[in-house]
């Protein structure tokens, strides 16, 4: 059954332009005479504030924790979610520094921190695979309609995203978003697939 009574006849394909909101290009500029494919994960700031970004972006394992966010489906920023560790983590190297902590409780404190927010990522992240690949089979279904009907498979997975809830929607307008923005569809696909380790979507991406 198609969720929300959704139809693929006589659905126009959408237009390039109206597949997704405009997003911030930054970084793809190629060499003088020439251009360079897009790189997405540059099309977004780790912080809106300028010296922030530039701070996070040469932080080691920066990479690892946007993506640790993006799986867990966090809507606050990573600047907002390092700082609400980084905050409490400074707090209490002071107090060690002042000798109002042990260092020892400190260092442990510290690392219970750390280790509570990556726990809560990875559980939220694990309740979102789990909806994604129970959504994931009706999604299909509907870009094969989609398909069987003469629409494009961006089309199809433009569909998806209108008529499907979170997470399913939500990541297919992100491969929309992407392709929109010139990335190429199978490497938009395989960041889907890096934000999510199923075996069907792996499937259907090769």
């Amino acid at each position: 059954a198609w969720p929300r009574n959704a139809t693929t006849q006589g659905v126009p394909p959408p237009q390039s332009a109206s597949l997704s909101p405009p997003i911030e290009k930054r970084g793809i500029a190629g060499p003088a005479g020439g251009s360079s494919p897009p790189n997405i994960t540059r099309m977004r700031r780790c912080s809106p504030i300028p010296w922030v970004d530039r701070t996070l972006s040469w932080w080691p394992g920066i990479d690892r924790w946007e993506r640790w966010r993006q799986q867990a489906g966090v809507s606050l920023s990573l600047d907002w979610l390092l700082l609400s560790v980084i905050g409490p983590t400074s707090f209490i190297f002071l107090l060690v520094a002042v000798g109002g902590l042990d260092p020892v409780r400190g260092g442990i404190v510290v690392a219970l921190l750390w280790g509570s927010v990556r726990g809560v990522l990875a559980t939220r992240a694990t309740r979102r695979l789990r909806d994604f690949q129970r959504q994931l089979p009706e999604a299909l279904d509907m870009m094969g309609r989609s398909l069987r009907a003469g629409h494009s498979l961006l089309a199809g997975m433009k569909m998806v995203s209108d008529e499907f809830p979170a997470p399913v929607g939500l990541e297919f307008g992100r491969v929309v978003e992407e392709a929109t923005f010139g990335v190429p569809l199978g490497d938009a696909l395989s960041h889907l697939t890096d934000r999510f380790d199923s075996a069907a979507l792996r499937f259907f991406v090769t």
